[in-house]
Order: structure tokens, then sequence, then C-alpha cells
């Protein structure tokens, strides 16, 4: 299928270093469970999770957000590691049935993934 634009709020997960294997599954296991339209392992010390934006979609993103806030201030293993949202127009393929197939492309997940690396470095 042809590539369109859609809409889409980014959740990026970035450590300053590198996720032990114990802390990753941690994280995947939050961001599976917000049900992202697609998740992206890149590296070892980044994750993105992509929802295209819908009222719900929006919701769960930003419930993904609090909980990973919480997270992150309650538990030591997580120092270093920063969060960031973005919401920004993307290019997508979809499947037939409109299921993504690789992750959407644009400046935002860059600039997602700074501001995250960011956030890392100021909890480091």
């Amino acid at each position: 299928m042809a590539n369109k634009q859609k809409q889409f709020t980014i959740v990026c997960i970035r450590h300053t270093m590198v996720f032990t294997d114990e802390d990753f599954d941690i994280v995947r296991m939050f961001v599976q469970s917000a049900q992202p339209d697609y998740l992206h392992y890149l590296e070892p010390d980044i994750v993105f999770a992509y929802f295209i934006e819908t009222e719900k979609k929006v919701a769960s993103a930003a419930k993904l957000m609090d909980e990973l806030r919480t997270m992150l201030a309650s538990d030591h293993r997580f120092y270093g590691v920063g969060i960031s949202m973005v919401s920004a127009p993307m290019s997508t393929n979809t499947g037939l049935l409109g299921t993504l197939k690789a992750p959407p492309t644009g400046e935002a997940a860059a600039e997602v993934s700074r501001q995250a690396y960011e956030d890392a470095v100021k909890n480091s």
C-alpha cells in the first residue's frame, strides 16, 4: 500500500546507557499494556510506542506516560531513563487491513528521542 500521512502520539523511553534484560522486560510490559499501534525497539536503549491519534489512543498514551513517570520516580533501577511524548503527523505504510507494517517515519521520531534523552540526562 502507499504511504499515508496520519497524526500520531509518540511515546519514547530512552536510557543513557542500556536496559538490562530484566529492566527492558518491565518497560516492554508497561508499553505493551498501553496497546500502541506500533512498537519499535531501537538499539538496546530506546523504545518507541506509536499511537494513531484517536481519543482512546491519546488517553492510553497519556496513561502510559503517567505510569512510566511513577515507575521511574519509585524504582532506582531506572536511574538514567527518560521519557517524552509528542504529537505529530508522520508517514505510514499500512497493510490491507490498515495495520502498520513498519514504524512511521518523520522528524517527530528524532525530536521525541532527543527530548527523552534530555529527560534521561536530568534523571542521571
